[in-house]
């Protein structure tokens, strides 16, 4: 919650084309919610079948409520060998799709 974070983002911005910063779980602990307001865009990491929805929706309406957003999401931890290539395609058909703002 220190000036001195936003202004090592400053200074690094300055520096480097792209910074990653892990931080903790947003359920867990108010820091990525306060890292938020200080950089380009933060990305949730949403592990594929341990996340609950309503957990993302908890992040999201968390981010949301500080004046922050969640500008995109990773989802990890897929096993893809477990399903058949029907489940894939019904799958990814079923929970991606690209809006137009």
């Amino acid at each position: 919650m220190r000036q001195s974070f936003s202004d090592l983002m400053v200074e690094l911005d300055r520096e480097f084309d792209l910074i990653l910063i892990d931080a903790p779980p947003t359920l867990a602990v108010t820091d990525p919610v306060i890292m938020g307001r200080s950089v380009g865009a933060t990305i949730m990491i949403v592990r594929h079948r341990k996340t609950a929805v309503g957990e993302v929706e908890a992040v999201m309406r968390t981010f949301e409520t500080a004046g922050g957003r969640i500008a995109g999401a990773v989802l990890n931890g897929v096993v893809v060998d477990a399903m058949s290539y029907g489940n894939k395609y019904y799958y990814y058909n079923r929970r991606y799709s690209y809006k137009s703002d």
